[in-house]
Order: structure tokens, then sequence, then C-alpha cells
């Protein structure tokens, strides 16, 4: 890595710092044109049935199978045996944080281009078993030290009722010395960054994680048993075709993707589509001038038993702020999933008697999300809702 002077670094941030939301929003169009997803009615590529297993004969990325749960409904859920790799680099220009984005096209997203981490990447990927191009800035994560300081590093479970046991490994550092973005690649302000939480369509769920990451200290007290629970439960699996529909209405679709924005330019996808839209609520109550969050300790048909922290339900609540984001466009079609930020509005007391919820402050709610394994992708979305820089 280069070491810049201070004029250079003025000169360069000048030029490459992004501080309008309207201007991401171009960059977007302008990406959007790069890339094309469609249909693919009978050619499914390297993709087969095999062993109630839907994998990829060449290289094993994720494999997806039917499952039966306790109550005999059939759901389709993803196995990825390797954690995937979010990797957020931070830096200072002028006293001001920036974050390092990449403008990334997945064939499902529902505007099927937004902004991501640095790095948003399966093992495949960034290892070129696939033979596409090399992962921008992995030398930050092989020797993160040698570049900064690492501020934040766990793992975390994904969406448990999609996939088995998916984690991923979140990592930011920030580094000593700013370095010039390659094309795609776009330094943001962190107000920029908290700005682009609000907005439909505009940034990856991992990205939008990563953004209450940034205010997690050192760790105090957490409410109530953060262990998980340790039973094995298993789901069977179901012999499916091409044509099956879950429970749920849930099926497998292939498309044909090309981008001249990505690790490879062209090839084969199937996505689980025909998801209902998802609603995430985070509910809070305001105590003596601070908030407290409705919080529940859950399990979902993929975390095989163990139990995480949920935002849970609490009726009469006033919307705060809301936004709409796709699941993940490298594993589902169209997912939509609204997001909301609510004001409890009904008699505190009465909401209190519900023994299963548990009201947590923000630095208590920010430890949780600090402890490995331990909070719900719902809740550490939601969060992002949240101006922890207020």
């Amino acid at each position: 890595m280069s070491n810049y002077t201070p004029e250079t670094q003025k000169k360069i941030a000048d030029r490459e710092i992004i501080d309008s939301i309207e201007q991401l929003l171009n960059y977007k169009g302008t990406h959007q044109a790069l890339s094309t997803t469609e249909p693919c009615v009978i050619d499914t590529g390297d993709w087969q049935i095999n062993d109630l297993e839907l994998l990829n004969t060449k290289s094993d990325y994720f494999r997806i199978s039917l499952y039966k749960n306790e109550t005999n409904a059939t759901r389709f859920l993803i196995t990825q045996c390797q954690p995937a790799l979010v990797m957020l680099l931070l830096t200072e220009v002028e006293g001001k944080l920036c974050a390092l984005l990449n403008i990334r096209y997945e064939p499902g997203l529902i505007d099927s281009v937004n902004y991501t981490t640095t790095i948003q990447s399966t093992p495949n990927n960034y290892l070129r078993q696939h033979g596409g191009k090399e992962t921008p800035f992995l030398e930050f994560v092989k020797n993160p030290q040698d570049y900064g300081t690492v501020l934040f590093d766990t793992e975390n479970y994904d969406w448990g009722d999609l996939y088995i046991l998916k984690r991923k490994r979140y990592l930011i550092i920030k580094i000593n010395n700013y370095v010039a973005p390659p094309s795609g690649f776009f330094w943001v302000t962190r107000q920029t960054l908290v700005q682009m939480a609000t907005q439909d369509q505009l940034i990856t769920n991992d990205l939008r994680v990563c953004i209450p990451l940034l205010d997690i200290e050192t760790p105090a007290s957490i409410p109530g048993e953060v262990s998980l629970d340790k039973a094995q439960k298993t789901i069977a699996k179901l012999p499916f075709n091409y044509e099956t529909f879950d429970s749920e209405g849930i099926h497998i679709r292939f498309f044909r993707a090309r981008t001249r924005a990505r690790e490879v330019a062209t090839w084969t996808q199937p996505l689980l589509a025909g998801y209902k839209s998802r609603q995430i609520n985070l509910i809070f109550k305001e105590n003596a001038g601070s908030r407290q969050y409705a919080l529940t300790r859950a399990s979902q048909i993929g975390l095989l038993g163990r139990t995480v922290w949920f935002p849970a339900e609490v009726a009469a609540a006033d919307v705060c702020s809301s936004v709409c984001t796709s699941a993940e466009g490298g594993r589902f079609w169209r997912h939509a999933i609204h997001i909301q930020l609510l004001r409890l509005t009904t008699d505190i007391n009465a909401a209190d008697e519900n023994e299963k919820i548990v009201w947590v402050s923000e630095k208590q709610l920010l430890d949780m999300i600090a402890t490995p394994l331990a909070t719900s992708l719902e809740l550490r979305m939601a969060l992002s809702l949240v101006d922890l820089t207020a």
C-alpha cells in the first residue's frame, strides 16, 4: 500500500470520496446497465439433483435440499458449509471516517445491483475456484495488522429459516492510509453510509449489518442467557425435482447471469423463488429519556435447535422509520424484506407482563450484536435503522 502525504490525500479525497446520495443513485443506474439476468427454461448448466441435493458438479458452491419439519411442512433450505466473508475497510480523511464500498450485481436482487462492503464473498469466489478474477483487497484479510487496526471480527448466523446453520464472518478494519478505489469501488463518508441505510434497495444486507458494528465498544453485561442451546435437532430430507414446490410455494428457478462487473462474466444460477414479502419490526419504548428495545429468544428450522435473539413483537406501535431491501441476490429471487423501527404506544406496564420479552438498552443491544452467534440476522438488520450517532 502506498503512503500518501496529507496534501496528496486531500486531493484524492476531493475527487473520490462521495457524500451525496444522488451521486450514488446515479452510479447505481450506470452499473445496472452492465448486467442482465434471463430465465433458463431447460439449461441448468453444471447443476444437478443428486442424492436429495441440488449441487454444482464442478465446485461445491452451495446445496439446496427439501426438508420436512416437525409438523410435516416442507421447506427448501440451503447448505453452505464454509463461512462467507464480509469485510469493510475504513479510514479517516480530513477527520472524517470513511468506508470503502463495492457496487455489486447479483441476479436475484430486486434492482439487480446494490452497494455492499469492500468484500462480500464466499470461499469459492475469493479462492477463485470458479476460475474468475482475483478479489480486490483480499490481502487485507490475510494480514490486517500490516495495514491498520481490526475493529471487529466475529461470526454470526445468516437467515435461520433459509439456510442450515450458515455463518458469516464480519471483519471491519480501519486502515492507516487512504487507498485509491479501483473501478466499481467508492469511498463514502460515515454520514452518507447512515443515510444509505434509509434508502430502499440501495445496500445489501451485509453492508446494512456492518453499519451498527461501527459503534461496538467493549461488551458489558448482557441480560439473560446467551449460551446457545446445544440440542442438535435433525430434520429429514425429502426427494424433489425441478417442478417441486414446498409448503410455502417456494421453488427452484434457473437464470443466466451476464455482467461486466463480477469475478466471472457469465454463469447459470439456481435461485429459490416465490417468497412472500418478509416483515421485520424492531420496537422500542422510551424510559427516563433513553430507549429500550423489545427482544425475545427463539429458534428457526435451519438453526437446528439453537436459539438466538430476535426482535419481539409488541402491539400498538408507531412507525418511526422504514426501508425495503432484498434478500441475498445470489440465492433468492427478488425476495423483498420490509424493515420498520417502531415506538411503543401502548401501556408500558402491560407490555412488560409478557415474560418472553426482554427490554434492553441500546448499549446492551450493541453488546448482543458483538457476541458471536447470539443474534438473528433479522435483529442485526433492523438495528441499521437506529441512529447510533445521535
